[in-house]
């Protein structure tokens, strides 16, 4: 509990629907935990185990955040050369992006690499995608 607190990170699971591990030999438990940073515990509408069999002693988790995504109004993306020219371009960065998410040790280091890899992302659509401007409806 000490080191989710110190890194801000709640667990999501809901007691009354369950536990997480079901054997017949043994018992039963909550040993799987779905844990969200502090910023997404108000997101998370849904969590709950399913009945499916999962050749596991373990149950299935499912949970549903609710995220807004808001697409710009402004303008749109759009490509005559398919997905292909960014792939191209994406390549020669997916060895260092791979180097980086391989040495992941901690929160800080994915908050790292996701921001390298938005930055390489976000370059390359920019340069490669043409930026329409959005059609404005009414008046």
């Amino acid at each position: 509990m000490e080191f989710l607190t110190l890194n801000n990170l709640n667990i999501c699971n809901i007691k009354e629907h369950g536990p997480t591990f079901i054997s017949h030999c043994l018992n039963t438990g909550y040993p799987d935990l779905t844990i969200v940073s502090s910023a997404l515990t108000d997101k998370v509408k849904q969590w709950g185990t399913l009945d499916r069999h999962s050749f596991s002693d373990h149950r299935y988790i499912y949970f549903k955040l609710d995220l807004e995504f808001q697409p710009s109004t402004e303008f749109y993306l759009k490509t005559g050369y398919g997905s292909g020219k960014f792939l191209r371009d994406l390549k020669p960065h997916i060895e260092s992006l791979t180097r980086q998410l391989n040495s992941v040790h901690c929160l800080e280091d994915i908050d790292s690499f996701f921001v390298e890899f938005i930055d390489i992302v976000s370059e390359l659509v920019m340069g490669i995608f043409k930026k329409k401007p959005a059609m404005r409806r009414g008046g």
